[in-house]
């Protein structure tokens, strides 16, 4: 599931954005560039909607909160 996550929180992401795990099922996202103010509400909004969606992995289906 981690990886699941991580790999949403890329598709978001601009290549230059920096995306870290920071400990257990937390994980970090700097926007970086000249307009990352202009992104940051788009950034959040496609953040939470895609972590809305269900995780399926081999033994079950999950959801996972996020907060930002």
């Amino acid at each position: 599931m981690l990886e699941q996550v991580a790999e949403r929180l890329r598709s978001v992401a601009s290549p230059s954005d920096w995306i870290a795990r920071v400990g257990g099922d937390e994980f970090a996202m700097v926007l970086v560039g000249d307009r990352m103010r202009e992104r940051a509400p788009r950034v959040s909004e496609a953040v939470t909607a895609i972590m809305a969606e269900p995780f399926v992995t081999a033994r079950a289906v999950a959801h996972a909160g996020t907060s930002v």
